[in-house]
């Protein structure tokens, strides 16, 4: 059965979640997280973030043509030790988080066994930009992202997905609201943020789910998305 078709919105531990389109639901999460956190996860960025440049095409997952470029900071799972420098992130991504993923999923999930793709931060910065971020699907079976910004009407940056048809949906993301979807089957991107508009940057932290037993390796390209180009953790 495909899960995504059924209606999991509605109360769970607690927490209201909402069905936002066909391949997106979202919960606000904010109040069980610190009164600082957006500032934390930014501090994280800034201390420990690195530049990556995409071409289209050049990572397996990619649906993009060459032509398309996507340059964005990330902060991966394991070299920089999100456990360590954000505990509070790491506990919701193996508890709360992951129970949300899994009565949204109709199946139990459980944290990827991969640290570095486990929970990461992205971040587009509208003075550096080139293209968005790229159409692509995940390799996980299920994503939850945590909103760190929140994007107004005319600031751009919404999260598209495409659903099987070929029809758009697009979210405009919140801070504080974590949205959840199945980014195997639905591929989705990120428009760009629009010059005019009144965000600067675009934050998000995306945190990978995996069923239980699942072993399945990545492409051998995927480390591009850290800028990682020879497979020993140097960068370009």
């Amino acid at each position: 059965m495909n899960t995504m078709l059924e209606n999991k919105e509605g109360p769970f531990n607690n927490l209201e979640i909402k069905r936002l389109n066909e391949a997106v639901w979202a919960v606000n999460v904010e109040h069980l997280m610190p009164a600082d956190w957006k500032e934390q996860i930014n501090e994280v960025v800034a201390n420990c973030s690195r530049s990556v440049t995409l071409v289209g095409g050049e990572v397996e997952t990619s649906l993009e043509d060459p032509d398309f470029t996507t340059f964005y900071r990330v902060v991966k799972g394991d070299e920089e030790d999100i456990e360590n420098r954000l505990p509070w992130l790491w506990i919701l991504y193996q508890g709360t988080f992951r129970e949300l993923v899994s009565h949204v999923a109709g199946h139990e999930v459980i944290v990827d066994p991969e640290k570095e793709f486990s929970v990461n931060i992205n971040q587009l910065d509208r003075d550096d930009q080139i293209d968005g971020y790229e159409l692509h699907t995940d390799t996980n079976p299920w994503t939850a992202m945590l909103a760190v910004t929140t994007m107004h009407e005319g600031d751009g940056g919404e999260l598209i997905h495409k659903l099987p048809d070929g029809t758009i949906r697009e979210t405009r993301i919140k801070a504080g609201y974590l949205y959840l979807f199945d980014g195997r089957n639905y591929p989705h991107k990120v428009y760009l943020l629009n010059p005019e508009g009144n965000a600067k940057t675009r934050t998000t932290v995306p945190m990978d789910y995996v069923f239980p037993g699942w072993n399945q390796k990545r492409p051998p390209k995927m480390k591009k998305i850290f800028g990682i180009r020879n497979g020993n953790g140097n960068g370009k």
